[in-house]
């Protein structure tokens, strides 16, 4: 069967979307898989980094694989890769095991991430029209959902039944969504000077997706930790907390792409920036479970539309290529990625989990500052 730049669309969404809910599944687990093993913040901080460090690892990697033979390659056996890994995690029986599988599961997911945003720059340019946001939004409703779920199954089951579960589910989803990619010549070449040091057009570019990560980031890894040991909340209301975020974020994504078409990026960049450094501040201090959840909420939509429009501005500013671009940013996004969660755990053993939690408040208001750097943005595809 051919593939057409709907049913690529459908599948590269698909791939967005399951990798969302494997971190989805993931996130909710992070204080059962702490509290068996007994580590400290300080010591979870290092699986943290492993993780992160793998797909930091992964990225050139994954950049040469995609100029050899195209994206949807890499695309296909990163996402199988990340779903075959998850289980992995909560089968670690030390501190040092708990790294290694971290890492192997981020070095799947840092293949896995250049791959689809580099296949879904490749259909966005076919669609002629902004479908980026939207494609982000189902990775959002991926981890919305999963999370969602994982808090009501992990009142009856263990972390390791529980992965297993999301290991079967989605091994079929992926398995199916991968057929329907574009064919590996769509792109192939593209991406032989991805991971070149971004020149001055992207930099400032770079270096707001640097703060964007850092926040997805630290709520994916530590947002659950803060809902278990402020609150002491159950499992339900532990994974509530990135539910709403991710909510929040599968809401604002999906109205992306139509919100993109009326306002331009610097307005949408900037606002987004303040709500979530607003959401942060009233989830640390306010003091209140339901409150907090839905702050978290607030966060997630402001944040929502800031890296995909960090990745569109990098691929349409003054460099070769929109390959060049998003991988340029996404190099920079994962650096945050990388520092964010271990400097959020050493701030936390030092300060508290609240105050650390206000660096990324100050992160967000940095990129309201700057947010003019993304007018690239505003060109829309096929200008």
């Amino acid at each position: 069967m051919s593939t057409t730049p709907t049913r690529a669309r459908w599948s590269v969404a698909a791939v967005f979307c399951t990798n969302g809910a494997l971190f989805g599944s993931w996130a909710p687990n992070v204080p059962l898989i702490r509290d068996k093993l007994h580590l400290t913040d300080s010591e979870l901080s290092l699986a943290l980094l492993a993780l992160a460090g793998g797909a930091v690892v992964a990225m050139p990697i994954a950049g040469y694989l995609i100029s050899r033979f195209g994206s949807a390659g890499p695309t296909r056996y990163s996402i199988l890769g990340m779903v075959l890994a998850l289980p992995l995690l909560s089968l670690a029986p030390s501190l040092a095991m708990l790294c290694l599988c971290a890492f192997l599961f981020g070095f799947s997911n840092g293949v896995n991430d250049v791959a689809m945003n580099t296949h879904a720059v490749e259909v966005e340019r076919q669609y002629a029209r902004p479908i980026m946001s939207g494609l982000h939004g189902t990775w959002s409703i991926g981890g919305f959902l999963a999370s969602s779920l994982a808090g009501l199954l992990l009142n009856y089951m263990g972390t390791t039944t529980h992965f297993l579960i999301v290991t079967a589910f989605f091994l079929v989803v992926a398995g199916y969504a991968v057929t329907g990619l574009l064919p590996g010549e769509a792109d192939k070449g593209e991406a032989g000077s991805h991971f070149a040091l971004p020149d001055r057009s992207v930099l400032v570019i770079g270096i707001l997706t640097l703060f964007g990560f850092m926040l997805e980031g630290a709520m994916l890894d530590w947002n659950a930790i803060f809902m278990r040991t402020t609150f002491n909340s159950d499992a339900t209301m532990t994974a509530a907390g990135y539910a709403a975020f991710a909510g929040g974020m599968a809401i604002g994504r999906f109205s992306g792409d139509f919100i993109r078409l009326r306002q331009s990026a610097v307005h949408i960049v900037r606002f987004g920036a303040i709500m979530a450094a607003i959401g942060i501040l009233i989830a640390t201090y306010v003091g209140q479970i339901h409150i907090a959840i839905l702050a978290f909420g607030l966060t997630g939509l402001g944040v929502s539309n800031l890296v995909p429009l960090f990745f569109t501005a990098a691929g349409r500013a003054n460099v070769a290529s929109s390959g060049k671009g998003v991988a340029a940013a996404a190099t920079c996004g994962y650096c945050g990625f990388l520092a964010g969660p271990p400097i959020i755990g050493y701030l936390s053993t030092h300060t508290g989990l609240g105050v650390a939690f206000v660096l990324l408040a100050v992160a967000q208001v940095a990129i309201a500052i700057f947010a003019m750097a993304v007018r690239p943005a505003d060109q829309l595809p096929g200008q």
